[in-house]
């Protein structure tokens, strides 16, 4: 495929009319979205925007900056100064500046959905280039419309939406970087995005060895002294916007705490964790089971049964010669008199036992705690109901018949997306190597969570479905146009080499 593969010329005033168009839609979903959630639960709302979850740590901080002159969030027990950093409540600063606090949440919930609007047309116009055919075009623009799934929190003051959508970008001016003769202009673009998205997501920080490999592979053939020159050079350009973003923050948390602090005091980024729940969260991991506590069908709900009745029952397999399920349930008992009334010595039995419990589990158990456990943390991470988190269930007052049909067809097209998502971006790594960059998203979040770090909440996940539905629309057209009839429609949808 030529240079001028990705470079098909959409007008301007095509693309505002379709990019505004995506909009709207993507803005009346979100308030259809917003309108069902102010219903279950209007307490989590400030416009329509939900402040709901991890939503506290990072607009705190601001509206204690704004009002206090001091970057920092209440944890529930003492200050915390260098939990999130700033990045994400920068948009949030910004509004609020002209704003009351309500009106700035709102907004950045405008701009969230704008730069998935974005994001999605981005991603179409690429296609359009690669494959050179509008059908395809139209059919990942309606399939981007009709899912909820990355929608759903472009209305949440999470950092979640607009990853997904700094992504789609980073990864977009790579490609162009790759395709247009390692122009510089583009490696500084996607690093741009990759560098805010780790500025928020420190986790994704390595993601820089993908950009340092594709370096390597390309260029091979120097020798070893002018390759090591190249990398320096250029990896020193693609971690230049990560650097102007991070450098500030870090000294500014050496001299206020005394301490160099690169992202959060502490991988828990502040958050009030007792010993015995990290290590409660610790068993969980080890099992390859999810510390997840609101979801009452997890092993993290079953010792945290806080918010809904618990419905997991705890496997055959994590029990061994010195650790029954008597003895984990008796653990457990002793977690919740620990979370009712804390005293020190209480504590130490309850890290003891968990200690005890997961040692038993890895030196008796060595194929569950090193092979299956990953399989299963996998497994939660990518397969679930597809729908989970919509507002709507049957329990919730408001429910109407007809929701039980949009939540089945959001699962539908989750799955369309992961099956033949996933296939129909293989199959492009196969056609063309260069191709892999749209496969690698999927790949690297698998690798990142459930194997590096052991987490599998899906959301974590969600970024791989924008690439996931391109490789989908992609292979169900691939089929559809083996049959004659089909082919010859959607060969009428081709863009002749002439006319890029």
């Amino acid at each position: 495929m030529n240079k001028q593969a990705i470079s098909i010329n959409i007008s301007f005033k095509k693309s505002i009319a379709i990019i505004l168009m995506i909009f709207l839609v993507k803005l009346l979903t979100v308030l259809w979205l917003v309108s069902l959630t102010k219903k279950q639960a209007p307490h989590t709302m400030h416009g329509i925007a939900s402040y709901s979850g991890d939503a506290s740590s990072y607009i705190e901080p601001v509206e204690n900056y704004l009002q206090k002159k001091s970057y920092y969030w209440w944890n529930g027990e003492r200050k915390v100064y260098a939990g999130r950093t700033p990045f994400y409540g920068l948009f949030f600063l910004f509004f609020r500046l002209f704003f009351s606090p309500e009106n700035a949440s709102s907004a950045v919930v405008v701009l969230q959905v704008l730069l998935e609007s974005l994001a999605i047309f981005v991603l179409s116009k690429m296609i359009l280039g690669l494959f050179r055919n509008i059908l395809l075009f139209w059919a990942y623009v309606i399939f981007m419309l009709s899912s909820f799934y990355v929608t759903i929190y472009s209305f949440y003051l999470l950092t979640s939406s607009m990853t997904v959508s700094f992504i789609i970008f980073a990864v977009y001016f790579y490609y162009k970087y790759i395709e247009e003769d390692r122009k510089i202009k583009y490696l500084i673009a996607s690093s741009f995005f990759l560098g805010y998205i780790v500025s928020m997501k420190p986790p994704y920080i390595l993601a820089y060895l993908f950009i340092v490999l594709d370096l390597i592979l390309y260029y091979r053939k120097l020798s070893f002294f002018n390759l090591v020159k190249v990398l320096i050079k250029k990896t020193f350009i693609a971690s230049v916007p990560f650097l102007i973003l991070i450098v500030p923050w870090t000294i500014r948390n050496y001299i206020l705490l005394k301490k160099p602090i690169l992202f959060f005091e502490n991988k828990y980024a502040g958050y009030k964790q007792t010993k015995a729940d990290l290590e409660c969260r610790y068993l969980i991991q080890a099992w390859g089971e999810s510390f997840i506590s609101w979801d009452k069908k997890t092993a993290g709900n079953y010792f945290w049964p806080w918010v809904f009745k618990n419905e997991y029952v705890l496997p055959d397999f994590v029990e061994s010669s010195s650790c029954t399920k008597k003895d984990i349930e008796k653990t457990r008992d002793l977690l919740w008199q620990l979370e009712k009334n804390h005293n020190d010595s209480l504590e130490r039995v309850v890290l003891d036992r968990f200690k005890q419990h997961k040692r038993a589990f890895i030196s008796e158990k060595p194929f569950q705690y090193y092979f299956l456990s990953y399989l299963r943390l996998i497994k939660h991470y990518t397969i679930h109901s597809g729908s989970y988190y919509l507002p709507i269930s049957k329990r919730f007052s408001f429910y109407k018949p007809y929701q039980f049909y949009i939540k089945l067809f959001q699962s539908l097209l989750y799955y369309i997306a992961l099956l033949f998502g996933i296939a129909g971006l293989i199959m492009l790594t196969i056609k063309k190597r260069k191709y892999f960059i749209f496969l690698l998203t999927p790949l690297f979040l698998i690798v990142l969570y459930p194997i590096i770090f052991r987490y599998c909440e899906a959301r974590y996940f969600m970024p791989f479905y924008p690439f996931a539905a391109m490789g989908a629309v992609y292979f169900m057209i691939f089929l559809i146009r083996k049959i004659k009839y089909f082919n010859s429609f959607i060969g009428k949808y081709d863009i002749p080499d002439n006319k890029a």
